[in-house]
């Protein structure tokens, strides 16, 4: 098995959307965001990754969008953003209409040399897709005449020393099904957003996290806010690893996660049932759950 890292660093973008102005154009609704919301949407993701990247050596691995936030014509600007920090990108891209069917996607880029630390110059990438909508996404669709396209296809990131990773857009953190998929074989769960109803999310990542002993990570759009990192640390003031509530805001954030302890207490947990492993760090799973 490969030796896993001690923590993981994710850097967290936070873009300030209005999806009542942006999709729209002389009033109606329309498919793709308009021009001007396109290039605020490329300024900030340019001016997180400028952040991060001014870190050097301490840059995150691992950075995050949120849902709906990559335009078109600027996904090949992001994927250089990545190769250029060396680091994985998940981020949420405008929506996807074709023949008539509309589907919402995430992009996955890989530097073609990570996770190893060195210049990449190409990259690789790979989308993941929505399976549930929810109400408004229902209502845009009907109004621009076009019908939702589901991905059934739950992704699982194998991501070397830093731990196994699963991945979802939105609505589907409240998917009961991939949780049991996931429940085993992940150590991070992330979940890249547009949700209003952020107290709902904050009380599912804690129940999350702990079902699942994995760190829970949202990454929501600013105009909300809210994005909430939960690890299930043992002791009650460490679990919050990190929350940027208060709408309107853009913000570019790095945060570590934990991975080798956590590995260790869930190889532990799945043996034992009980928490011995890691130096007791973490929560026990409830004793009716087999990990």
């Amino acid at each position: 098995m490969e030796h896993l890292s001690d923590k993981l660093r994710v850097g967290i973008i936070q873009t300030n959307i209005d999806i009542k102005t942006s999709w729209h154009q002389d009033g109606e609704l329309i498919q793709s965001m308009n021009f001007e919301s396109q290039n605020m949407a490329l300024d900030e993701i340019r001016r997180g990754f400028k952040e991060f990247n001014s870190r050097g050596k301490s840059a995150p691995r691992i950075v995050l969008v949120p849902e709906y936030s990559i335009p078109h014509f600027a996904i090949h600007h992001v994927e250089k953003m990545a190769r250029e920090i060396d680091a994985v990108l998940i981020g949420g891209c405008d929506l996807f209409v074709e023949n008539g069917n509309a589907s919402n996607r995430g992009i996955i880029v890989v530097p073609n040399k990570w996770p190893a630390i060195e210049p990449a110059y190409r990259s690789t990438s790979k989308y993941m897709g929505k399976q549930y909508f929810s109400k408004p996404e229902f209502e845009w669709f009907n109004a621009i005449h076009v019908s939702p396209m589901s991905d059934e296809t739950h992704y699982i990131i194998d991501a070397g020393p830093y731990g196994k990773i699963g991945v979802a857009i939105c609505a589907d953190f409240y998917d009961i099904e991939r949780f049991v998929i996931y429940k085993g074989r992940i150590h991070h769960l992330i979940i890249i957003a547009y949700n209003q109803d952020t107290r709902s999310f904050s009380f599912l990542t804690e129940a999350i996290a702990r079902l699942l002993m994995c760190n829970v990570v949202i990454c929501n759009t600013g105009h909300y806010g809210d994005s909430l990192c939960f690890s299930p640390y043992d002791k009650e003031y460490k679990r919050i690893i990190y929350r940027n509530s208060g709408a309107n805001l853009f913000s570019a954030q790095v945060i570590d996660l934990p991975v080798d302890i956590l590995d260790k207490e869930q190889s532990l947990a799945s043996r034992m049932g009980k928490k011995t492993a890691g130096k007791g760090e973490f929560k026990s799973t409830p004793g009716f759950i087999k990990y």
